[in-house]
């Protein structure tokens, strides 16, 4: 278990630069124990520490029943311009772009209700790009039993990332915005996004990543790629009752284990083979 905190990277989707906040903190701070993989805001610690670091950039809709019954959990969620989260691939299928639309399109609403709890804080994937060691500083006076050791400017001189971590990462090496505005190098991808997802702008402008829609021109006349990403293109219903429903069970499961309940002994007689990943550990 941990003592003191509990800090949990996710994001408006993958491809967020998640991995490289999940690195940089657990390499730079006095950050006791992090994963080598992702793990969701419900898991515990391999060993007992006082602060424990955990990433997931898949599951927004946990996090807050996860805030509201843990005063110990701070979350930082990762942004990044959509057209360069679409516009990114991954060292598991180096042929597909790996993925959508859907998770902005989907979880921006989330993290809109989200970011004024005070114990969110959002940082953008450009900001720390360009301004490591600022954001360093600026996480590490938001969370308290955080203490920097390290510059983030120098995490690539000192971090040991799993081969998880690598592969999602492409390779260790300095912090600094060379991915920045990649989408125009795929503009393609972006109009094909468009094309299956709808508009974006709006949303660009609030966020600062455009001042208006005269970023459109620079799509005219380009052909639509709407080839399919890796991750699949859309969520069902399912896919979202699920997570919701995931979401507060594993608030329950929290909340029982405090009063010394073991919620899931009625399925520890079932073969783990059966279970395709765990959930909670």
């Amino acid at each position: 278990m941990y003592r003191k905190a509990r800090i949990h990277i996710c994001g408006i989707g993958p491809r967020m630069g998640t991995t490289l906040m999940k690195e940089a903190l657990g390499s730079c701070t006095n950050v006791d124990v992090y994963d080598d993989r992702e793990r969701r805001v419900f898991s515990r610690p391999q060993i007992d520490c006082d602060v424990y670091l955990s990433k997931d950039p898949r599951h927004m809709l946990d996090i807050r029943p996860a805030l509201a019954i843990n005063p110990r959990l701070w979350v930082i969620c990762m942004m990044r311009d959509p057209r360069d989260m679409v516009s990114s691939k991954h060292e598991r299928n180096k042929e597909a772009y790996y993925a959508g639309l859907k998770y902005w399109k989907t979880f921006l609403s989330v993290w809109q209700r989200l970011r004024s709890h005070p114990r969110v804080l959002t940082i953008s994937y450009e900001e720390l790009a360009r301004r490591p060691d600022e954001t360093q500083d600026k996480i590490v006076e938001k969370i308290p039993y955080l203490k920097k050791e390290v510059p983030f400017s120098k995490y690539h001189e000192i971090t040991a990332p799993s081969e998880f971590s690598t592969k999602a990462l492409g390779s260790v090496r300095p912090i600094r915005p060379t991915s920045v505005g990649k989408w125009r190098r795929h503009r393609e991808r972006v109009a094909g996004q468009l094309k299956l997802h709808g508009p974006i702008t709006k949303n660009l402008i609030k966020l600062g990543y455009e001042k208006d829609d005269a970023w459109l021109r620079e799509l005219k006349g380009v052909a639509p790629d709407t080839s399919e990403s890796h991750d699949s293109e859309y969520f069902s219903q399912s896919d979202i009752m699920i997570q919701r429903i995931v979401g507060y069970a594993g608030a329950v499961v929290v909340l029982a284990r405090r009063l010394g309940l073991d919620p899931l002994k009625p399925l520890r007689h079932i073969p783990r083979q059966w279970f395709p990943a765990k959930i909670y550990e």
